[in-house]
């Protein structure tokens, strides 16, 4: 059976082989919906989830319930990817519709083995596989030579662990234009 790959938020990129959810109906997609309410997919039915600069367009009041809901329809050990702006970056203020800011550390309250094991606010449960800052945002269609000219500089800022990188969320007087989460659903 091929596994299930959800590509939520697709807006102008349209994946093939996923199945592509907006809500915009002005776009390509493959299912449109409202993700303030609850996702048309079945419970423990999806291997992974793509969000590329999604979440930081759901209002604060629904982005737990938005979290919750994806879990709710991934399978355990399912992969979401998530790219994000970084909250040092000027995108993440100067967007009319972006809502909530995001940074080394901002899954833990999700992860299993987190230092907020005692303080939750949803169903989700998480192991995050991955956190990674971008001095330029990975992959992108805009900067295209210029990824490879600071990947060195990624590389650096990634380094070490947590502690490293919030130590450069601090001191790094340029900010981060992005951050890259991948998470391993737990049920």
């Amino acid at each position: 059976m091929e596994p299930i790959r959800l590509n939520l938020g697709c807006g102008t990129i349209y994946k093939e082989g996923w199945i592509n959810v907006d809500f915009n109906k002005e776009v390509r997609a493959d299912i449109y919906c409202d993700f303030t309410k609850k996702l048309p997919f079945k419970n423990n039915n999806v291997d992974e989830i793509l969000l590329d600069n999604v979440l930081e367009h759901i209002e604060k009041r629904f982005l737990m319930k938005f979290i919750d809901e994806i879990w709710r329809i991934c399978k355990n050990g399912a992969i979401i990817k998530i790219n994000v702006p970084h909250y040092t970056s000027v995108v993440a203020f100067k967007h009319l519709t972006h809502y909530n800011y995001f940074g080394v550390g901002s899954f833990e309250i999700a992860d299993v083995k987190g230092a907020w094991k005692g303080e939750r606010y949803g169903k989700a449960r998480f192991n995050i596989l991955k956190e990674k800052l971008g001095v330029l945002y990975y992959n992108s269609r805009y900067f295209g030579f210029a990824n490879l000219l600071v990947k060195p500089l990624n590389l650096f800022f990634n380094l070490g662990g947590i502690r490293w990188k919030q130590f450069w969320e601090k001191f790094n007087i340029l900010g981060f234009e992005e951050i890259y989460y991948e998470l391993q659903v737990v049920k």
